[in-house]
């Protein structure tokens, strides 16, 4: 997590949620994924690899979520 990042979108009224925020530090990409989900947010990652694969997963599922930022 990039906490200049969050402090920057925050001090700019846009509402931030880390998985900090919520608890799910340490739980399962497919956890976070859906609890962004349900919650109608996008998700910024930097585990490229995993949540891409993920994307990918739950496209071919047919699955919808509210998106993905995905950053190197």
């Amino acid at each position: 997590m990039d906490s200049d990042l969050v402090a920057a979108l925050r001090s700019r009224g846009i509402t931030v949620i880390t998985t900090i925020d919520v608890g799910l530090t340490g739980k399962s990409d497919e956890e976070q994924l859906a609890f962004a989900t349900a919650h109608e947010c996008v998700l910024y990652t930097f585990n490229v690899a995993d949540f891409y694969r993920l994307h990918t997963h739950w496209n071919i599922a047919g699955r919808d979520h509210a998106g993905m930022i995905l950053a190197p």
